[in-house]
């Protein structure tokens, strides 16, 4: 999943994280978006409505990508330092325990087990 179409999740985490992060991305009013019209589209400019770092999703995104999978991807580290710990959010579908849910030691083995000594 994480490959696929030539790292699409990648490229579209780190235009999200830029674009959140407050830099100018590249945007081309031009580019038929599904149902724009539906909404008033397609727009002239980029949205700056909800822009911030305000969901709880970038943990996924960068412990698979720069910690699992070693990419590059400096937008998805600056959001780490920046927005670490997530914070308290429970009335969404990232409940905000990234940390807990995606971090690993990457010393262990996928086939590690755990025993009690007697």
């Amino acid at each position: 999943m994480f490959s696929f179409l030539d790292s699409a999740l990648l490229k579209g985490a780190e235009y999200s994280a830029k674009y959140n992060l407050n830099y100018t991305v590249e945007y081309d009013p031009d580019f038929y978006r599904c149902e724009a019209v539906l909404v008033d589209g397609p727009w002239k400019t980029i949205s700056s409505v909800a822009r911030g770092l305000t969901r709880p999703v970038w943990d996924l995104l960068y412990y698979q990508f720069n910690q699992r999978l070693g990419r590059s991807a400096p937008f998805l580290s600056e959001v780490k330092q920046k927005k670490d710990p997530e914070g308290h959010v429970t009335n969404n579908d990232a409940p905000s325990w990234g940390d807990l849910i995606w971090a690993y030691d990457s010393g262990l083995t996928s086939n590690a087990s755990f025993s009690s000594s007697s």
